[in-house]
């Protein structure tokens, strides 16, 4: 029997830049290569970092996981409810992914 062939692909240089930019909002290598993966949420994720300038804001990873977890609802609000949830992100109104996700009425009052 043959052996194995590595199936993984090497990365485009697209994808490379947007690692490189989704980890610079505080992802680790793999969760910024998993957000890289859909198109649809990369495209919100990168279009919420440059809109806000995200970089500069020195994120910590649990911010930045709450961030991809908007991008990948993204597509369902408007620009200006991105931005608000941006802002309670950053400012620490939203602390978990139910919050982001608008699972939990009561996620408000949680404590952290």
């Amino acid at each position: 029997m043959p052996p194995k062939s590595s199936t993984t692909a090497t990365p485009s240089p697209e994808t490379v830049a947007l690692i490189d930019l989704f980890r610079s909002i505080g992802l680790t290598q793999a969760n910024a290569a998993e957000a890289a993966k859909s198109p649809k949420s990369a495209v919100v994720l990168k279009e919420l970092i440059e809109l806000h300038g995200l970089p500069k804001r020195q994120l910590d990873e649990r911010q930045g996981v709450l961030l991809s977890v908007l991008a990948g609802a993204g597509s369902k609000l408007g620009t200006e409810e991105r931005g608000y949830t941006v802002d309670a992100i950053l400012d620490g109104r939203l602390k978990s992914v139910d919050q982001v996700n608008g699972e939990c009425p009561f996620c408000t009052f949680a404590l952290s």
